[in-house]
């Protein structure tokens, strides 16, 4: 999935939960209304208790696809990770901001992720477009850092 892919979803999911917002907003004025006060504050409790479960899922999910991240960006040997570095200093500036990954000033082609992809399955690394989409956005945050570090 690219990114104008990933944004469309988003924004749909947003636009979703804005509507299922505004209804539970408009049934808690006509509890309010109705003198249903007891079933007002039940519904007030249930709503804090979904989005304080939301949250927690929300967290509970991004830790574990960092956590996923971090181990196979520590069980990647030098060689490859020498792979990847140079991958992203020959192919990294070619493309523009329509390809389908773009980041910090460095575009990938579908084409390249894949010919990148069969590589590290080659070298025994086997990861989806996604993992390798994340991969690259770590080793660029990387090496951007190391940059700036050293120009300070």
């Amino acid at each position: 999935m690219n990114n104008k892919a990933k944004y469309i979803l988003n924004e749909l999911l947003w636009r979703g939960i804005a509507i299922v917002a505004v209804l539970y907003i408009f049934s808690l004025l006509v509890l309010w209304t109705s003198n249903k006060k007891i079933i007002f504050w039940e519904w007030i409790i249930f709503g804090i208790g979904l989005t304080v479960a939301l949250l927690f899922f929300n967290m509970y999910v991004k830790y574990l696809k960092s956590k996923h991240l971090f181990k196979i960006y520590t069980e990647i040997d030098k060689n490859q990770a020498g792979k990847i570095n140079n991958f992203i200093r020959l192919f990294g500036t070619e493309g523009n901001s329509e390809e389908d990954l773009f980041f910090r000033g460095y575009s990938f082609s579908k084409e390249r992720i894949s010919d990148l992809e069969r590589e590290l399955i080659n070298s025994g690394v086997n990861l989806h477009k996604d993992e390798i989409y994340q991969l690259l956005i770590l080793f660029i945050q990387e090496k951007e850092a190391n940059h700036t570090k050293g120009s300070i």
